[in-house]
């Protein structure tokens, strides 16, 4: 697989999480959408992207004299993990009723209030999470890999951070342009999510979990 399509792959990854998702719908609906999402947004994209860097230099560590093996078993290890969390999530599994549950009720209340000030401490710890973070490492080991310029490398380095983060920036980009007149949709897209987190969940696992896993397989065997 062409390193390119690696880094793609890696920000599909990273950017295939329904709690991430659910989390920016809660903002988007918290009643300051507009200001909420917008600082929400800044502080998760600025938080990949300063977690790219840091994982930049332990993926330079990492990659030190060629090791390009350590990388592929770090694929293999996130593959077999996704798959893991895939088969625990497996169905048959029926979907609730289409309401959220009280516990995911309550966070909504708390939060119906929200600051844009605390918009952004939310969405700081989320660009930098541990599960976010592996990948980064494997992305910005990709890049090391690669000994490419200064140029590529920050080019590669903007795909993932664009990719990884569409998770948040679609939404936010989508509710800065309508603004109060995607609230029904926002929502209702809630509840949804809500309901099915544990099917999104499997699929996303699972599909991306076993591309991963093939790509490390291939990587040891070539």
């Amino acid at each position: 697989m062409h390193d390119a399509a690696r880094i793609i792959l890696y920000g599909l990854l990273a950017t295939a999480s329904p709690v991430t998702l659910l989390a920016t719908l809660v903002v988007l609906g918290s009643g300051r959408g507009r200001t909420n999402g917008a600082a929400f947004g800044v502080a998760f994209v600025s938080a990949q992207a300063v977690a790219f860097l840091v994982a930049l230099f332990i993926g330079s560590a990492l990659s030190e004299g060629g090791h390009e093996t350590a990388t592929a078993y770090l694929e293999v290890g996130a593959g077999a993990l996704l798959l893991v969390i895939a088969a625990r999530a497996r169905p048959p599994h029926h979907p609730r009723r289409a309401e959220s549950s009280p516990r995911t009720e309550a966070l909504f209340a708390r939060l119906a209030r929200l600051s844009p000030r605390a918009a952004f401490g939310i969405g700081l710890p989320l660009g930098f999470g541990a599960k976010r973070f592996a990948l980064t490492i494997l992305a910005a080991s990709t890049v090391a890999l690669d000994s490419l310029s200064p140029a590529e490398n920050i080019g590669l380095a903007v795909v993932y951070v664009v990719v990884s983060t569409l998770v948040v920036s679609v939404p936010v980009t989508v509710y800065l342009l309508f603004g109060a007149r995607a609230d029904d949709v926002i929502g209702r897209a809630k509840t949804w999510i809500a309901a099915n987190e544990e099917l999104l969940t499997f699929i996303t696992a699972l599909a991306l979990g076993t591309l991963i896993l093939l790509d490390g397989i291939v990587r040891l065997t070539v």
